[in-house]
C-alpha cells in the first residue's frame, strides 16, 4: 500500500545488509489525496527507487477492483501507472490487485497494461513458490507470500532460506530430433533415450 513504516524502519534496515525490496503503491495515498500520514509520498519512493528498490503499482485507491465497472478499472490500470511514471520516472510492469479480490476477465485486463498481475496471496506458513515460466496473465497464477504482523522470525528466515532455484523447464513440444530443450536459465537440456524420438 506505501506504508510509511516500511520507508522508516525496513528501508534503513535492508540498506544496511544491501538488501532491496518492492513497493507496491496506491497512488492517491502518495499524492495525499487519501489515506493518512501513515503512508509515504513521491519523495520517498524516489529515495527508495535510487537505491534499487522495485516501484509497483496497486491502483489508485484502495479498492476491490470487482466492485468496479470495466472502464472504471481500466481507469484504475491506466492512471496508477501514470501516476508512478510521472513522479517518479520509473514505468511500473506489476499490478497486485487490492484484498486480492480478481477473476480471470479482469486479470486479462491488467494483462493489456502490466506484465505481472498478482492475484491471490498464499500464508507464510504454507508459501508456494512459482518459477519463470508461469504467465503472469493468468488469473491465480502469481501468489504472494503474506507476510503479516503475526509472521515469526523464524518463519520469515525459513522463507528466505528455503531453496526456490529451479533445476528445469522442460515444455517437451519440439517435434524433432532426440532432444528437449531447458527453458530455464539452466541450460539443462535433456535427451530421449533407447531409440525414442519426437513423430
Amino acid at each position: 500500500d506505501g506504508w510509511k513504516s516500511v520507508f522508516q524502519v525496513g528501508f534503513p534496515i535492508m540498506n544496511l545488509y544491501n538488501m532491496i525490496g518492492t513497493m507496491f503503491v496506491n497512488s492517491d495515498y502518495a499524492n495525499g489525496y487519501s489515506g493518512v500520514p501513515s503512508y509515504s509520498n513521491w519523495n520517498d519512493f524516489k529515495i527508495m527507487k535510487n537505491k534499487g528498490w522495485g516501484i509497483e503499482s496497486h491502483g489508485v485507491s484502495h479498492t476491490n477492483m470487482l466492485t468496479l465497472s470495466e472502464e472504471d478499472f481500466r481507469q484504475q490500470l491506466i492512471q496508477s501507472k501514470a501516476n508512478i511514471t510521472n513522479n517518479i520516472n520509473v514505468t511500473p510492469n506489476s499490478f497486485v490487485f487490492p484484498f486480492h479480490s480478481a477473476n480471470q476477465t479482469y486479470v486479462n485486463i491488467c494483462g493489456e497494461y502490466y506484465d505481472l498481475c498478482w492475484t491471490r496471496g498464499t500464508d507464510a506458513e504454507k508459501p508456494q513458490y512459482l518459477y519463470k515460466g508461469l504467465s503472469g496473465k493468468i488469473y491465480g497464477a502469481l501468489k504472494r507470500i503474506t507476510v503479516a504482523h503475526t509472521t515469526t522470525l523464524d518463519t520469515f528466515k525459513a522463507l528466505l532460506g528455503m531453496d526456490t532455484d529451479i533445476k528445469g523447464e522442460w515444455e517437451m513440444n519440439e517435434g524433432y530430433g532426440n532432444i528437449t530443450e531447458d527453458n530455464s536459465e539452466n541450460k539443462n537440456d535433456g535427451e530421449l533415450i533407447n531409440g525414442t524420438n519426437w513423430k
